[in-house]
C-alpha cells in the first residue's frame, strides 16, 4: 500500500501564522514609508523618527518625537517663545523678523493641522484594495 503524503494540521498552522506574519510586516513597512513620504519636513526630525516595533501579535508604526501629535492634530492657541521661531524664519522664510507675525497666528488661532497620518493610512488603503 502506497505511504500517503501530507501535512499535519500544526504546521499547516505555522505555516499559515509564519505567512501572515510576513503579510502584516510587509503592510508595517509600507506604512512606515507612507508616513515618512507625507511627513512635513523642517529639519528631517518628524521624518527620522517614524520606527517600526515588533510588538507580540504584529508591529507597531509610530513616529517617536513628542511633537507628532500637535503636527496631525494642530493645536489651540498658546504662546510660543520668539527665540525658536526667529531661528525658523530665518531658515524657512528667509527673514527672521517674521517671527514675530507667525507669534501673533499662533497665539490667536493656534496652528493647523498638517494630518500626514491620516494621508498614510488613505494611501495605504488605496494600495491594498
Amino acid at each position: 500500500m502506497p505511504q500517503r503524503q501530507g501535512i499535519t494540521v500544526k504546521k499547516a498552522k505555522d505555516s499559515v501564522l509564519d505567512s501572515t506574519m510576513k503579510l502584516v510586516e510587509d503592510i508595517a513597512i509600507d506604512f512606515s514609508n507612507e508616513l515618512k513620504q507625507e511627513a512635513p519636513v523642517d529639519r528631517g526630525r518628524l521624518r527620522q523618527s517614524i520606527q517600526i516595533t515588533k510588538v507580540r501579535d504584529g508591529f507597531k508604526v509610530f513616529p517617536s518625537v513628542d511633537y507628532a501629535y500637535y503636527i496631525q492634530h494642530g493645536t489651540d492657541p498658546h504662546h510660543v517663545p520668539i527665540e525658536p521661531l526667529k531661528v525658523w524664519a530665518r531658515r524657512k522664510l528667509g527673514q527672521e523678523s517674521a517671527a514675530y507675525a507667525v507669534e501673533k497666528k499662533i497665539a490667536k488661532k493656534g496652528t493647523d493641522a498638517n494630518p500626514f497620518i491620516t494621508r498614510a493610512i488613505k494611501n495605504l488603503e488605496a494600495m491594498y484594495k
